[in-house]
């Protein structure tokens, strides 16, 4: 059983690579010390994200670290203003979280966001996330 997951991960892998490569969005992941935690920021801060790297969690302790990272290591301040929408430094913009009960992923988006734009931030960050966990010690494929 263990064989068979690891070539449905090889292929899920190979499948997201071939599709980042035609994504143009510039981005930079910041890696928390611990290592449980990838803070991203999308083309100059137009989309801010984050993943668990080691187990999904819920939406409020995802939401906690991902404004935890951007108020602690980016120093940006951020506003609630209703549900799924805040200010973050200054700039209107919406949460996306998944509608599972965990989740490795959310993200503040710009309001109008296309679903194909969301889906692009969601690529990087799983194939980072993948390429970040095999550059460990331990993790080689």
């Amino acid at each position: 059983m263990a064989k068979h997951r690891k070539e449905k991960d090889r292929l899920i892998n190979e499948a997201v690579k071939e599709q980042v490569k035609n994504i143009d969005i510039p981005y930079e992941p910041t890696y928390s010390k611990d290592g449980k935690y990838t803070l991203y920021s999308f083309n100059n801060d137009e989309a801010l994200g984050i993943s668990s790297n080691e187990t999904p969690l819920t939406n409020q302790e995802l939401l906690d670290q991902l404004n935890a990272g951007i108020t602690a290591r980016m120093r940006y301040s951020i506003v609630p203003i209703q549900a799924y929408i805040a200010e973050v430094n200054g700039v209107r913009m919406k949460l996306y979280a998944p509608d599972e009960e965990r989740s490795q992923f959310m993200m503040y988006i710009p309001p109008k966001s296309t679903e194909q734009r969301v889906n692009q931030y969601l690529l990087l960050m799983i194939n980072d996330m993948k390429a970040h966990a095999a550059d460990q010690p331990g993790n080689a494929e």
